[in-house]
């Protein structure tokens, strides 16, 4: 394995990672937003395509200029990004110090 096909790891992982997070968040701020919107179902509609979109579109992207390596750490940085996440936001989660 070569530096520069683990560079492209490195940063199919990171970009999987970012890809989550704002994943997330959009998910999030969507959910948030039902009880004030006037139409909710086009609201979360428009919200799913555009996550979806976004998402295929970056991952789409790695398969073609990084290749198969970077595609699957990036579905790695997803994965665990959104496992963190969740396991945060669990209902009793505390934190331990």
């Amino acid at each position: 394995m070569t530096e520069a096909s683990l560079i492209q790891i490195a940063w199919g992982f990171v970009a999987g990672a970012v890809l989550a997070a704002a994943y997330l968040w959009n998910l999030w701020s969507s959910v948030r937003g039902i009880g004030t919107a006037r139409r909710p179902w086009m609201r979360l509609g428009g919200a799913l395509a555009l996550r979806l979109a976004v998402a295929l579109g970056v991952f789409y992207a790695l398969a073609r200029l990084g290749g198969f390596a970077a595609l699957l750490a990036a579905a790695g940085g997803f994965t665990v990004t959104r496992l963190i996440v969740v396991a945060r936001l669990a209902p009793g989660h505390t934190e331990r110090t």
